[in-house]
């Protein structure tokens, strides 16, 4: 567009684009559709940069995650021995809870392990990539949603020519190179961000221990139940004093006895 002004600037007809306008500047006729159609160009070149620096970030990130191998090993070690005692067990129902339910939730049992693992390891990443300064190609098409609505690419040009900024488009980059995070550029990997956040948060934590102390709870009273029938007595019946019963197992040899007791017989059908 420049380059154009300037040559039609050195012949004497330039009214055919060019005439007074407000406050005696010169008003420049510019075709909408020309500009337009450079602006959508531009848009789509922006927008494939970006979507190659998120590529880039996320392969950088993928193949740090795959050297991680040996840490995440030793906590699938941990759930692996877990079950291999599960498997050697007698199955019984408290059994089972001290091997599964109280190893995995209890204060420091492998869910806190496991969370404080993660943790960790996201923290990793991050210090990975701003290590590695993999932003070089991300940017932010912050408010930039269409080339009809986005001010970053209308405003490099201007009747005076292209601005620089079109060259590296820096206006799209982050302002603080030094010190850029993941939110700051457009990229999958702002979901680590979202989840170490909710990782954090008290209220998520307090309602994870209220829950986990409820599990507990509830299976500690599916235990005393099965101790009370183990033991002959109706766990949900008070039983009066000197009361004997007892259970009766598969492999017994039962027989009929027809009773004209009301109390004591049971009432099939």
């Amino acid at each position: 567009m420049h380059t154009t002004m300037q040559c039609a600037a050195l012949t004497s007809k330039y009214d055919g684009f060019a005439g007074n306008g407000p406050n005696n500047k010169v008003m420049i006729k510019v075709s909408a559709y020309s500009v337009g159609n450079m602006t959508l160009k531009c848009f789509d070149y922006v927008d494939r940069m970006v979507k190659m620096g998120e590529g880039f970030s996320e392969a950088e990130a993928q193949m740090y995650m795959v050297t991680r191998y040996t840490t995440a090993k030793k906590e699938w070690i941990k759930w692996k021995k877990m079950m291999n005692a599960v498997s050697k067990s007698d199955m019984r129902m408290d059994t089972l809870l001290n091997l599964v339910v109280y190893k995995i939730f209890e204060e420091g049992g492998l869910w806190d392990q496991g969370t404080t693992w993660e943790k960790a390891e996201i923290m990793a990443l991050k210090a990975f990539l701003k290590d590695k300064k993999v932003w070089d190609m991300n940017m932010k098409m912050k408010n930039c949603y269409s080339e009809n609505s986005c001010g970053q690419i209308s405003g490099w040009f201007t009747p005076r020519g292209v601005s620089n900024d079109a060259a590296d488009m820096k206006n799209f980059q982050v302002e603080d190179q030094e010190n850029v995070q993941i939110a700051d550029v457009d990229t999958n990997l702002d979901f680590f961000n979202d989840y170490e956040k909710e990782m954090a948060n008290e209220e998520n934590i307090k309602k994870s221990e209220e829950l986990t102390k409820m599990i507990l709870a509830v299976l500690q009273s599916d235990i005393d139940i099965l101790k009370m029938i183990e033991e002959g007595k109706n766990p949900f019946e008070p039983q009066p004093e000197g009361h004997i019963s007892r259970i009766l197992t598969a492999d017994e040899d039962l027989v009929w006895d027809l009773s004209t007791d009301t109390v004591n017989a049971l009432n099939p059908g």
